[in-house]
């Protein structure tokens, strides 16, 4: 039974409903927490802004209050922009999220050169020929960013970016404590690669990625081809039991 959602938007990254309603339904399916993650401060539709910051905030407050058997929490879907593993959220941001995901976005902003070494190639891959290089630079993004960041969960691994090697970057989430997300909507991780996935030990978070409130908890598909590919229930620590952020996780 999935305990916690913890990849939903609101309003602020052009989802359709508010803090308040994802936990309404969240309450409704008897979930025991979500987490609230817009999308990163750089995508140039539907990104947070750092004048947002307080509004969602007090959503995500208002939703607490509404629903206290739900535990909201304040997150953010940040954007992978450099190969060095920058992500579109400051360092002086991080501590104001619960909650941090990291994925791939093609419509984001940033250091050109940045962009035109890791985003803009794997936007534009059919035009390139250099498939094992772009796969090098891929996962050394990948792994310098779970190396550089506390990161619950790589978003929709795969999406965004085609080729990386898949044995290095699981080596390294197991190493940093990085969940791969199963994300319903998306559904990047392919049955050949979560049967390799289930011969390691990777952790995974289930999300449901959803943009309206009625989609929040909607994981079944995905989890059940997650199932059928050999992964093992006890890797997915949101099913069964209740997954607690790393910022919190540490503490007393």
């Amino acid at each position: 039974m999935l305990t916690g959602d913890f990849h939903t938007h609101g309003a602020y990254s052009h989802g359709n409903g508010s803090a308040v309603e994802n936990a309404r339904v969240a309450h409704e399916k008897g979930l025991k927490s979500i987490a609230i993650t817009e999308h990163g401060m750089n995508i140039l539709v539907g990104g947070l802004r750092k004048r947002e910051f307080a509004g969602a905030k007090e959503e995500v407050r208002r939703a607490n209050e509404a629903y206290p058997d739900v535990r909201t929490y304040y997150g953010i879907e940040a954007d992978l922009i450099s190969p060095n593993g920058k992500i579109d959220i400051k360092d002086e941001y991080l501590d104001d999220f619960e909650v941090l995901l990291v994925g791939m976005h093609h419509w984001v902003f940033g250091n050109v050169f940045g962009l035109a070494s890791l985003v803009w190639r794997n936007f534009h891959h059919w035009l390139f020929r250099g498939k094992r290089m772009m796969s090098k630079v891929n996962t050394r993004a990948l792994i310098n960013t779970m190396r550089r960041y506390p990161i619950d969960a790589l978003s929709h691994p795969g999406d965004g970016m085609r080729d990386y090697d898949l044995a290095a970057v699981a080596k390294v989430a197991v190493e940093t404590d990085t969940c791969l997300e199963l994300n319903n909507k998306h559904r990047s991780l392919t049955f050949e690669q979560l049967r390799f996935l289930s011969g390691t030990d990777v952790k995974f978070l289930l999300g449901s990625d959803a943009h309206d409130p009625d989609t929040v908890g909607e994981v079944d598909d995905y989890l059940k081809f997650a199932l059928d590919a050999g992964i093992d229930p006890a890797s997915i620590l949101n099913l069964d039991r209740e997954y607690i952020p790393k910022k919190y996780r540490n503490q007393k």
